[in-house]
């Protein structure tokens, strides 16, 4: 697995082909999130972004291979 995050828009393309519905909300809260004064790694951005985007555990697989 790459340690490197998509861009937003093809990480949101991705996974909207792979059934996340992402709406509106989900957009504001990944974009609170970014806003945040943190020292992000790509590994805790993509855990953080998961958190607010995966519903079902089952689901997590398919977001991380968004990811890549």
């Amino acid at each position: 697995m790459s340690d490197a995050a998509p861009p937003l828009a093809e990480l949101y393309e991705l996974l909207d082909r792979e059934g996340f519905a992402i709406g509106v909300d989900d957009h504001v809260r990944i974009g609170r999130l970014l806003a945040k004064d943190a020292t992000w790694t790509m590994t805790t951005l993509r855990i953080a972004i998961a958190a607010l985007v995966v519903k079902e555990a089952r689901d997590r697989a398919k977001f991380d291979a968004c990811w890549v």
